[in-house]
């Protein structure tokens, strides 16, 4: 008993609803997958370059003013009533 090869049925194609194409379907998604790549290089350069320098400028600590006296401190005040506790008369 032989089969015929016309009697074998075809394998059924998988299509997309309506008979899209694969390649017609990835090309809508060349877009998204742009944005999607640019918005995570450009999220990474923010987080990296722009966020430290943006905090730093803000937060910058200022510099002490040096001394206007010629750089030498005050003497203490030493003896007097400061050598006398608080409340012995």
């Amino acid at each position: 008993m032989s089969v015929a090869a016309d009697t074998i049925p075809a394998k059924p194609r998988r299509r997309l609803p309506g008979n899209v194409r694969i390649k017609a379907f990835a090309y809508l998604l060349v877009a998204p997958a742009i944005l999607l790549i640019c918005g995570l290089v450009s999220a990474t350069f923010l987080t990296l370059f722009v966020l430290p320098t943006v905090y730093a400028f803000v937060y910058r600590k200022e510099e002490p003013a040096p001394p206007s006296d010629g750089g030498q401190e005050p003497a203490a005040d030493i003896g007097g009533d400061a050598a006398e506790p608080q409340g012995a008369a």
